[in-house]
């Protein structure tokens, strides 16, 4: 029996993919062949409101050439289930793959699941017009997706399951009761990539914090943290390779972080690894740094976002300024060792506070620290209404809202994002510095419009 996990667009994403793999794992416990598709266009001619016009939709969706042949090849006879990792941006793509699928094998079971089905909006859809889709998945989904396959994908036999809502005799069945991700357990895959093969793997999944500008909390509402014993179990197979851990943060528990390393070092695993770190006064613990590197790490990325403490505050991020610089200074105290460590930083450019000064203190950062930065990525800041700080705004008048990309503050217009992107990478380049800035083409689309 053979099963297909798909993943639209994003599967560069680490916290997304991991999910797609862990579902993978669970079901060749369960003795199944499975295979994993990523190479799909998750950019599809589908406005939002067509989802709710059966005729234009019904349209689009007889475009079968759109189709990777590669997947049509593939499925057979023998296919019983195909599952779509699912985020905000690739729903209507999904859906529309999923049609096309269907319309050709129609005895193929259908899955959706992923982090856009955590978020409660996802039950106000209208599912009613949907009758391609066998089930979708909120919460976790491990578990589900494993129970599905040991019933051989038959729905009707299947017992009733929290977070999993079907289609059966022309009804769905919609249940808003996410399963709760009791469950987890770390997992590692391997990637290819433009012929560069990683190997990836998560300790935790969701985040402690709560970041303004992230929506890591409604996918995922619950923090996990692996016991670091069942971490060195998960690498012991891939001993003296190079390794992603793909946490949204790897050290947002200081003594298990020291634990894991000490335990990587004494297992004589000999990997070099990399993850996402947070800053704090804990980075400025040369000893901590000096565990950090002893275990294989080789690679730091900080979610900086800003230099800028009124900004860092109103993110509500727990480091300022200060703590920043010390951090920097230890890492390149570290490197007066002979110890380097990459270091990748994640940056907003045009945040709803950040006046010129705040961004040009950044822009400071950055070029007085250039000698230890490898890789920047700028992001425009998108605005998600959704999110406590800035529903406040946009209901006090502070901020006025019509899209993702277009909306303006006191500080923060799309001009201003769009000449800040521009300076941004102008230091970029001429600090050497690589970079990925993304942004300039929403910015564009809203600037030429008005």
């Amino acid at each position: 029996m053979d099963c297909f996990i798909i993943n639209l667009g994003r599967f560069k994403d680490d916290d997304y993919t991991i999910g797609a793999f862990s579902i993978m794992n669970s079901l060749r416990e369960e003795g199944l062949n499975v295979q994993y598709f990523s190479n799909l266009k998750d950019s599809l001619p589908l406005k939002k409101e067509d989802f709710y016009h059966q005729e234009v939709f019904n349209e689009a969706s007889k475009a079968h050439d759109q189709l990777s042949s590669e997947l049509l090849s593939s499925i057979n006879s023998n296919t019983k289930f195909v599952g779509f990792s699912v985020l905000d941006d690739n729903f209507y793509a999904s859906l529309y793959y999923a049609r096309a699928i269907k319309s050709r094998f129609q005895n193929i079971v259908i899955g959706f699941g992923g982090p856009f089905f955590t978020n409660p909006d996802t039950l106000n859809y209208d599912y009613s017009r949907i009758d391609w889709l066998d089930f979708f998945t909120t919460g976790e989904a491990q578990e589900t997706i494993k129970t599905i396959a040991k019933y051989k994908f038959d729905l009707a036999s299947v017992p009733e399951i929290q977070g999993l809502s079907y289609y059966r005799e022309g009804t769905w069945v919609i249940r808003n009761n996410p399963r709760p991700f009791d469950h987890f357990k770390p997992t590692s895959y391997t990637t290819n990539f433009d012929n560069q093969e990683e190997i990836h793997t998560s300790f935790s999944i969701g985040c402690p914090y709560r970041c303004s500008f992230c929506t890591q909390h409604f996918h995922y509402p619950e923090y996990k943290l692996v016991p670091v014993e069942d971490c060195i179990e998960i690498l012991k197979p891939h001993a003296g390779k190079k390794l992603n851990f793909s946490d949204a943060l790897i050290n947002s528990r200081t003594t298990w972080l020291k634990n894991l390393c000490q335990q990587i070092i004494d297992n004589d695993l000999n990997i070099f690894w990399q993850s996402w770190f947070r800053f704090g006064d804990h980075m400025n613990d040369l000893k901590l740094l000096n565990l950090l590197y002893e275990s294989g790490c080789r690679s730091i990325r900080f979610g900086l976002e800003s230099a800028s403490s009124p900004v860092l505050k109103h993110m509500r991020k727990f480091h300022n300024e200060k703590i920043i610089y010390e951090t920097f200074n230890k890492i390149r105290d570290l490197y007066t060792d002979g110890k380097i460590m990459l270091v990748k930083l994640n940056i907003l450019v045009g945040y709803p506070n950040e006046s010129e000064e705040d961004f040009q203190k950044t822009l400071k950062f950055i070029y007085f620290n250039c000698d230890l930065i490898n890789h920047v990525s700028v992001n425009s800041v998108i605005i998600q209404p959704k999110l406590d700080k800035f529903s406040a705004m946009i209901e006090s008048g502070e901020l006025t809202y019509s899209s993702g990309h277009d909306w303006s503050t006191k500080e923060s217009t799309p001009e201003v994002r769009k000449s800040r992107l521009l300076k941004i990478e102008e230091l970029l380049n001429k600090c050497k510095i690589q970079h990925d800035i993304m942004g300039n083409d929403g910015l564009d689309k809203v600037i030429t419009q008005k």
